[in-house]
């Protein structure tokens, strides 16, 4: 009987150290998702983007046009 506890501890220690290592996983995949994110947020330059898009003659004048109505 003793020999049986034993073994049943073993295995909820292992369940632990299984379930530990696997959240340990997922959260380094989480926060390396977060930090990709992050660093492709901080890399869009709007200013540059939107000088662009105006510098389209089409986009400009659906913007004039837009203004005169």
């Amino acid at each position: 009987m003793e020999n049986i506890e034993k073994r049943f501890n073993l295995l909820r220690s292992l369940e632990n150290d299984f379930s530990k290592n696997v959240s340990n996983q997922a959260e380094k995949v989480v926060q390396a998702s977060l930090y990709e994110r992050k660093q492709r947020i901080e890399k869009v330059d709007l200013d540059k983007d939107f000088d662009n898009l105006l510098s389209d003659s089409n986009i400009k004048d659906v913007f004039i046009r837009l203004r005169d109505k």
